[in-house]
């Protein structure tokens, strides 16, 4: 039998337990199929709706995980491509989560407005040819009063945290095939592959 898509990209996911990849993997072509639309509307029923709620709230299922999974495959195609250049484009994007009741949120534009803050690096060849992302940063920042706060996660002052460019530089480094040159420019990154990565909705 041949193997899909996303059985291929995440043949190197390991969540634990081969019953969570499996999960992982169908997941994932169920929203490819069907980006935009919310989770209830993407599994087309409760059951279906109430295993993927069940995955996001596994303890062993988290967005790092997914990525390092994907981004395995990224440094595969950047060393097949034998391109002299690799473009990595790089912006940050707003998730705004106002009005659900998601824990661990931070501000925004302003206090009232909740979400988090995504920042990855996509690596596509000159003729823009995408190869994947390579390397993503995540956070949320305290109230504008304790912006200087420490992360929880990281240890490291929120303030520093809100320049992620000044801590991933360095990072797509690691991918690079010899002589091979990385220039940074901006893009974004589509719904669906934030749901890729276990982003919560």
């Amino acid at each position: 039998m041949t193997e899909t898509w996303a059985e291929m990209e995440f043949c190197n996911l390991d969540l634990g337990d081969s019953r969570l990849n499996k999960r992982a993997v169908k997941l994932i072509e169920t929203f490819v199929k069907a980006p935009k639309l919310s989770i209830p509307q993407a599994c087309q029923g409760w059951a279906e709706t109430q295993a993927t709620y069940r995955f996001y709230a596994n303890e062993n299922v988290t967005w790092e995980k997914l990525l390092v999974a994907h981004t395995d495959q990224v440094e595969q195609r950047i060393i097949v491509s034998e391109e002299p250049v690799i473009l990595c484009l790089q912006d940050t994007t707003e998730l705004d989560f106002n009005g659900q009741e998601t824990e661990d949120l931070g501000r925004l534009s302003y206090d009232a407005q909740r979400g988090m803050y995504l920042h990855p690096t996509l690596c596509i060849t000159p003729d823009r040819l995408p190869l994947g992302v390579s390397d993503a940063w995540m956070w949320a920042e305290q109230q504008s009063s304790a912006r200087h706060a420490t992360s929880r996660n990281s240890g490291t002052p929120v303030a520093v945290i809100r320049s992620p460019t000044q801590r991933i530089g360095d990072a797509p480094a690691a991918l690079r095939p010899p002589q091979t040159e990385h220039k940074a420019a901006q893009s974004w990154l589509p719904q669906m592959a934030l749901r890729l990565f276990g982003i919560k909705f």
